[in-house]
């Protein structure tokens, strides 16, 4: 498991600080001094976690935030804000609305921040593995059900064996044996790509469905 902090503040005694007391707790600290290099550093890193300070020179942290949600690359990365104080209800609410995670008040407590970070490190853990382990029952779900299907891939266009097949079905058929198993010229993956479709899971679900309910 990574663990990449960036961060992401104008106070240089700031971050400082707290690059040594991430690095002597097991972390890796990225740092940056503004809100367009901080963005330079995580598209450059495979950052799991970004600790941003509000009130910066040129891009402020809201400013930023707002542009890391916006790109699909780093928008489920979570944030941290960093602030002097929260001033008002709508400025801490503003904060949530561009896409903060938490805040954190200057100055720094030690033991808070630190706890704060490992919080996180497990929440990000544990959704990890949630997505591993959906991952292997959703391929485990399509193959199971492309074994079912199989008997359907078989037929194709077999009017003899299949006098029961419409047109249509024996078209479908066909058409998912083709793009799966590699007989259609265009290329399997060009096509899937370019059709925005899973075919196993698409084919699996939907015959499968099928061979079920048969």
């Amino acid at each position: 498991m990574g663990k990449k902090v960036a961060l992401i503040d104008d106070d240089v005694n700031a971050v400082k600080f707290l690059s040594v007391l991430l690095s002597e707790n097991g972390y890796e600290p990225i740092v940056a001094h503004d809100g367009q290099e901080g963005r330079q550093k995580i598209e450059e890193n495979d950052v799991d976690l970004i600790v941003l300070d509000v009130m910066m020179p040129k891009m402020s942290g809201f400013q930023v935030c707002s542009l890391l949600k916006g790109d699909e690359a780093t928008r489920d990365i979570p944030i941290i804000f960093l602030t002097a104080a929260f001033r008002t209800e709508e400025f801490q609410r503003k904060g949530y609305d561009v896409g903060a995670a938490d805040y954190l008040l200057k100055p720094i407590d030690d033991n808070q921040f630190l706890n704060k970070i490992s919080t996180y490190f497990r929440l990000i853990e544990k959704e990890r593995d949630m997505n591993r382990l959906l991952e292997q029952k959703v391929a485990e779900r399509t193959e199971e059900l492309m074994e079912r299907a199989q008997p359907l891939f078989d037929i194709r266009w077999d009017d003899e064996r299949n006098p029961d097949l419409t047109t249509a079905e024996r078209q479908f058929v066909g058409a998912v044996y083709d793009q799966w198993f590699g007989s259609d010229d265009r290329g399997n993956e060009a096509w899937r790509e370019q059709q925005g479709v899973d075919i196993p899971e698409w084919a699996g679900f939907t015959l499968g469905y099928r061979l079920i309910e048969n």
